[in-house]
């Protein structure tokens, strides 16, 4: 796999990677630390599935470049340039974790092109009070910090954790390593817009989002409460909310791994 990239009209590049040459386009947004670059334990699995899988990196991430977003869907024209770029004209999404909240805006604008969108633990509408006040009050304080500091402030907490001799860990085959690299070589600028972003609204209306929505959810997700994908998943007129049944509460990482099992299961839809 090569990463390759856009150019928007300004001239800024976004980049992108590609797996699989299958029949059905289905087009991934990462998480808050990560890239185009991919697991190989989901890259293994492609091959039994007859799928074109894209990883798009949002400004800040990997080969994009540090374009400052006011909303969510922002992002709506890049992804629209990478589709024009690569032909695809209908996809189905997969919203991971913090990247959950692009599925959902390219659902809300692109109607026409989007069909079904799974939702992998995903960050949901922590600018709602409703949903904001199911977390834990120390991450409610966390996110209530954020509102009023300046980009550049929260790139430096970020940066002061994910620093070059940080301790690497994450689920075995996963390149976390580089997704630190490269998040630290954008001084993570990727990271510190994506939790602005998150809290602030996305700019799509969820109620009025019409596309098939299934999230897949562990009850016992240590980052992101199961009350908040119930909350998130009574918002839309098509949806679904599956629990994660693999990992019990005694296990540890069950954000990350339920996410890993969830791939999995979407990838089961597309089977060959």
């Amino acid at each position: 796999m090569k990463k390759k990239h856009v150019f928007l009209d300004n001239n800024e590049k976004i980049g992108y990677a590609t797996y699989g040459d299958g029949a059905h386009s289905l087009i991934l947004f990462h998480g808050l630390v990560g890239s185009a670059l991919l697991d190989t334990a989901t890259t293994a699995d492609l091959p039994a599935s007859d799928v074109r899988l894209v990883v798009v990196e949002r400004p800040g991430y990997g080969e994009s470049d540090c374009i400052e977003m006011d909303k969510v869907s922002d992002f709506n024209p890049m992804l629209e340039r990478v589709m024009s770029e690569l032909d695809i004209r209908h996809a189905d999404l997969v919203g991971i974790s913090a990247g959950a909240s692009y599925a959902y805006a390219a659902a809300g604008a692109l109607p026409e092109k989007v069909g079904t969108v799974y939702i992998l633990g995903g960050l949901p509408a922590v600018y709602r009070k409703s949903i904001l006040d199911v977390y834990p009050d120390s991450e409610q304080a966390f996110y209530d910090s954020i509102r009023s500091k300046p980009l550049e402030a929260v790139q430096d907490i970020f940066y002061d954790i994910m620093t070059p001799d940080a301790p690497v860990t994450g689920e075995k085959n996963m390149p976390v390593d580089k997704w630190l690299a490269e998040s630290i070589k954008n001084n993570c600028h990727g990271m510190a817009n994506q939790v602005m972003l998150q809290i602030r609204h996305w700019g799509v209306e969820l109620e009025q989002i019409r596309s098939k929505i299934r999230l897949y959810h562990s009850p016992h997700d240590e980052e992101v409460p199961f009350a908040a994908a119930e909350l998130m998943a009574g918002l839309f007129p098509d949806a679904e909310l599956i629990p994660c049944q693999a990992f019990d509460a005694s296990q540890k990482e069950i954000h990350v791994k339920s996410i890993g099992h969830g791939l999995d299961w979407v990838l089961s839809h597309y089977k060959s």
